[in-house]
């Protein structure tokens, strides 16, 4: 998923591009239940009501028939020459609506401007 605004997708505009990585849940929620299956099942169910900072689930959808969820805990950059290929062969899976746009920026800030905890300790520089 393309995480910059379309402002910065302009050809030259930018250096690098942000992308999440967009995983299908089946294999996903399988990779979780491998492990502890009660947390799992916590987990699980906390991803699909979109509980969890670092994930935004997706219903079922074309490309993802069984869900999906972007991983806001794997944002990578790529150049907009890649970017720009992938357009070029028509690879756009999906535009996201303007509730689904201000949905990502509200959970791109909860997930990066959370509060710490307080065992958190911070020593200042002088």
């Amino acid at each position: 998923m393309v995480i910059n605004t379309a402002c910065d997708l302009q050809p030259l505009r930018s250096e690098f591009i942000n992308v999440a990585v967009v995983q299908d849940f089946t294999p996903f929620a399988q990779i979780v239940m491998s492990k502890d299956e009660r947390k799992a099942e916590n987990l699980l169910r906390s991803v699909k009501k979109n509980e969890k900072d670092e994930f935004i689930y997706i219903p079922h959808c074309a490309e993802f028939p069984d869900a999906a969820i972007v991983r806001l805990d794997m944002i990578s950059t790529i150049s907009p020459s890649i970017y720009d290929v992938a357009l070029g062969k028509g690879d756009r899976r999906a535009t996201l609506t303007m509730y689904g746009y201000y949905y990502l920026q509200m959970k791109l800030t909860r997930y990066f401007a959370r509060p710490e905890p307080a065992e958190v300790s911070r020593e200042t520089l002088e």
